[in-house]
């Protein structure tokens, strides 16, 4: 099945109208609409996407538009995704910024960003599940203990971020000869 670049402006500028949480989110509702309902990309190919994104400097939501649609249509689809991705937020951003004072002290928004906040860990566990089962599924038994060392770099002695990302791309393509 292909998709056209139009196709891939009005879902990037759907999503990005909808999501709120961050890139992860974006993240996970790309994987569902790409890998799951179109099946247009392989689960590996997403959790890819998630990684570079997530790496990359810049917005995660913006970057993994990037590369998907880089991936659906070559630059042409870089350029409609990245546009569908910004045009929303900064639509939004920008009405908001006229009336921020009114805004961040309004009890309606206080309740529901609270009540999107529940979504959100939904789907950023929904994400973080799906990428655990694709490592799972080629994975070596120590790979289990370097998530776990990971994970206790990251929460316990606030190990740089970038700093794991590229350790963990060298032990990949040491791994991998």
């Amino acid at each position: 099945m292909k998709i056209s670049k139009w196709k891939i402006f009005t879902t990037a500028l759907k999503f990005s109208a909808i999501t709120f949480g961050g890139g992860f989110v974006m993240i996970g509702m790309m994987e569902r609409k790409f890998v799951e309902e179109l099946e247009l990309l392989k689960q590996e190919e997403m959790m890819d996407i998630a990684a570079i994104a997530q790496s990359a400097p810049g917005a995660v939501a913006v970057n993994a538009w990037i590369l998907l649609g880089f991936r659906l249509h070559g630059f042409a689809g870089s350029l409609v995704a990245t546009l569908g991705a910004i045009m929303p937020p900064l639509f939004i951003i920008g009405l908001i910024s006229m009336v921020y004072r009114q805004f961040i002290e309004s009890q309606m928004v206080a309740m529901i960003m609270k009540g999107m906040q529940i979504a959100v860990a939904a789907i950023i566990s929904d994400l973080v599940i799906n990428l655990f089962t694709s490592l799972a599924k080629d994975a070596l038994p120590w790979d289990f203990l370097l998530v776990f060392f990971a994970l206790l770099l990251i929460l316990y002695y606030n190990f740089p971020i970038y700093i794991l990302l590229i350790s963990f791309a060298a032990l990949g393509i040491w791994r991998k000869k």
